[in-house]
């Protein structure tokens, strides 16, 4: 398992109503999601897979930009937008293992 990539729309909807279906992640400040900038602080990566960003949903003013490498990891929060943060935060996480179906790549 590795932490969740979110390559589309219909991917972000899917996390989000995977949460949603689990009552006990209801109402939690955020959840890890698999990118960061650890490689390169100008570009974004989803870790698992090694390909920048396509899809982004940032929150407004975010990728925060630090020079320092304390925000260099993402979590979607209650409002369902991305944000960097420190990568020692204490968040929930979202993972995702490979589906048996190829038209649905991500399973939670």
């Amino acid at each position: 398992m590795i932490l969740a990539t979110v390559t589309s729309y219909e991917q972000h909807l899917f996390v989000i109503h995977s949460i949603a279906l689990n009552d006990h992640l209801l109402g939690h400040e955020g959840f890890w999601l698999g990118a960061s900038n650890l490689g390169d602080l100008n570009s974004w990566t989803w870790q698992g897979l090694g390909i920048p960003l396509g899809y982004k949903k940032w929150a407004n003013n975010e990728p925060q930009v630090d020079f320092i490498g304390h925000e260099a990891c993402m979590v979607m929060g209650l409002d369902q937008s991305w944000y960097s943060v420190d990568c020692y935060s204490e968040y929930y996480f979202i993972c995702q293992r490979p589906s048996s179906s190829a038209n649905d790549p991500l399973y939670i």
